[in-house]
């Protein structure tokens, strides 16, 4: 099935490259060798295609350039890409000037090179993402007031925090237990499916889920898909994670909670359940996902989110943040307030604990958005 999998990626990308060269007006790539320079185009367009989850088919030869243009200007992060694929097209074919001819097969060895390392680059993206939206976060409840993430915005420079509220309800990203002061859910909003930076017809590149792998090594030692209360308090006291130290106690309310899951599943901790899912998140409120309850909020399919983003979460139209700067004005003013006193108040644990117990919902029914992400590629 791997094999099978691997064979199919090459395939679409090998057909991508192809839709490259017709979009940057390079007709019948097999029969002629090209400049290293061509190739370099050809490398911009073919990554670009995916990153727009656009199809070439769509697109008129040499139409590109203007596309090209507008990412470099509007994108911080597009004009290091660039030097990226020089860096790697140097590294696979090896140094040469702008002139010298590379053939059609090292340029198409060159587009799986580039598909196949490109998650690590956005990685890198999603990390300076992450850290620029936990500076505004309030206190250790994982979540940035409201009123904060557009300030940050308008205010701070960090322009791609620009959703509107319904769009973040539907994205099981706003947390409104308490209406008058609505808050991001910074793990959500991450891992989004519209802060993914590309997609195929087989698989999405989004970024890294850290949750993911603390259960991973909670696997590994449990060896089981139960384990009791007692054996998964001894094992998350010692499990580190970016912004969370270890070793340490566990405050004896998720303790509680925990014992809570095992009384209703024979004196047991289901691991891949909603509820410990939602354990999770109350210990790593900032690397572990929120899962809500199936059928309260409608996470978008991936299809629709390529009409809000233009090139993923670090490449958000500019246009969106300038009509955003009208909206909601009174809620930022107030909200800026409210900030100060929270800051006082929000590096207190038991705060945290006492906003995220209620939160606690004691069913099992997971949401749609929490279902594999390519359920929602083959809609």
């Amino acid at each position: 099935l791997a094999g099978t999998l691997e064979g199919l990626v090459r395939a679409e990308a090998l057909e991508r490259l192809r839709g490259a060269f017709h979009v940057a007006g390079l007709e019948d790539p097999e029969a002629r060798a090209l400049q290293a320079r061509e190739a370099d185009l050809v490398m911009q367009v073919f990554l670009a295609l995916f990153l727009l989850r656009l199809n070439p088919a769509d697109l008129h030869a040499g139409s590109f350039a203007q596309t090209l243009q507008s990412m470099e200007q509007s994108s911080a992060y597009w004009p290091s890409t660039v030097m990226w694929l020089r860096d790697l097209r140097e590294e696979v074919l090896g140094r040469m000037e702008p002139w010298e001819e590379v053939s059609f097969e090292a340029v198409a060895r060159l587009a799986e090179d580039v598909d196949f390392r490109y998650g690590a680059l956005a990685d890198d993206e999603c990390n300076g993402f992450r850290e620029d939206i936990l500076r505004y976060q309030r206190g250790a409840t994982g979540r940035v007031l409201l009123s904060a993430f557009y300030g940050a915005a308008v205010y701070n420079g960090s322009w791609q925090f620009s959703e509107s509220r319904a769009y973040l309800r539907d994205l099981g990203a706003l947390d409104e237990t308490d209406p008058r002061r609505p808050s991001v859910i910074i793990p959500n909003y991450i891992h989004a499916p519209s802060n993914c930076v590309g997609s195929s017809a087989f698989y999405t590149v989004c970024c890294t889920n850290h949750c993911e792998d603390l259960l991973t090594k909670l696997e590994r030692e449990v060896a089981s898909p139960y384990a009791s209360p007692s054996r998964v308090v001894e094992l998350v006291q010692r499990l580190p994670s970016s912004t969370v130290p270890a070793p340490r106690v566990l405050p004896q309310r998720l303790v509680d909670l925990l014992e809570a899951v095992a009384a209703e599943h024979g004196g047991q901790v289901p691991l891949h359940g909603r509820l410990f899912a939602q354990w999770m998140h109350f210990q790593f409120p900032r690397d572990c996902v929120h899962p809500h309850l199936s059928g309260t909020q409608q996470a978008r399919r991936l299809r629709c989110h390529a009409a809000h983003h233009c090139y993923g979460h670090t490449h958000n139209c500019h246009d969106r943040l300038v009509s955003r700067r009208a909206r909601d004005s009174t809620e930022r003013a107030a909200g800026r307030a409210e900030d100060s006193r929270e800051g006082a108040l929000g590096k207190a644990n038991d705060a945290r604990l006492c906003h995220l117990s209620m939160l606690w919902l004691s069913t099992s029914r997971l949401a749609e958005h929490m279902l594999p992400c390519a359920t929602c590629l083959r809609e």
